[in-house]
């Protein structure tokens, strides 16, 4: 039933993007199920690392100190390999989801690779 939903969000009534959110988390979850240690996080939120002496940092799940700030970015959804500890996440996929090449988004690909690239030389 899945394989028919995606077919009929193809439909040009679908309006929003939001409709392909449950069918896209499905798939995920059925490809990276958590009985593989996978965790598939919707609107993950990319927390900027913090950058000198900053007050009031934390650190994310992924083992980074970082600063919550307005700015960070919110993939649909973000892939990861997981377990029972709180700060060693592993993440290795970052999901967008768009209709079609021409909706919104620019940039958001540039900004999501930003932050894996500084993730990688933080971890």
């Amino acid at each position: 039933w899945v394989d028919l939903r995606f077919e009929n969000l193809m439909s040009p009534h679908t309006r929003y993007e939001s409709s392909w959110y449950g069918p896209i988390n499905i798939l995920l979850n059925t490809y990276f199920p958590a009985s593989d240690h996978f965790m598939v996080k919707p609107q993950a939120r990319l927390h900027r690392q913090v950058e000198g002496d900053e007050p009031r940092t934390s650190v994310d799940s992924y083992g980074v100190p970082v600063q919550r700030r307005n700015n960070d970015d919110f993939p649909d959804f973000l892939v990861c390999s997981a377990d029972s500890a709180l700060h060693t996440d592993i993440p290795f996929l970052i999901l967008e989801a768009k209709r079609d090449a021409l909706q919104q988004g620019r940039g958001q690909p540039d900004r999501y690779l930003d932050w894996a690239s500084k993730y990688q030389d933080a971890a």
